[in-house]
């Protein structure tokens, strides 16, 4: 519940920033294309910290006031999900590059990657620890999807970097 909102922001992030790093794609180097990423991923950590500090430290304020007496046992978790927005923000420069240099394929596989890492330790976190495990799920999810997203876009740099000679 208090993830969701943060979700959306960098969704909509995303939407708006594609369009822009790909009208200027084709006009920029790569050091100007690595510039672009990290003052993007300067700006998103910032905003994830500001984020999950918000949740760290008035998360059980927030779920008591929405849901009372309810739900105390998830005052737990949110020491945990507090960790997500950070890696959420982290993956999305290096998302919004590879869309823009049309590179959806590598997308694809960091997606991929998610979703294996989610199948093989998340599914068992879920069955050995219950909701706390499910929590600990979506943060390796988000890990694997963050260092995916930079892992393809530092190949693909890589690949297609200049040849020096000499």
């Amino acid at each position: 519940t208090l993830v969701a909102p943060f979700f959306q922001v960098v969704m909509g992030l995303g939407l708006m920033l594609i369009p822009m790093a790909a009208r200027e794609i084709d006009r920029m180097s790569q050091a100007r294309q690595w510039a672009y990423v990290l003052r993007l991923t300067a700006a998103m950590i910032g905003l994830s910290v500001i984020y999950g500090g918000a949740i760290y430290f008035g998360g059980e304020f927030a779920i008591g006031f929405l849901f009372g007496t309810q739900i105390e046992g998830a005052y737990v978790l949110i020491r945990i999900m507090a960790l997500v927005p950070f890696f959420v923000a982290v993956a999305l420069p290096p998302s919004i590059m590879l869309s823009a240099l049309r590179q959806a394929n590598l997308r694809f596989v960091t997606q991929c990657l998610a979703v294996v890492g989610t199948l093989a330790i998340g599914v068992p976190l879920v069955v050995v620890c219950g909701l706390p495990g499910a929590a600990y799920g979506l943060l390796v999810t988000e890990v694997l999807h963050a260092i995916g997203q930079w892992g393809c876009l530092i190949w693909w740099w890589r690949r297609t970097a200049p040849k020096r000679s000499g």
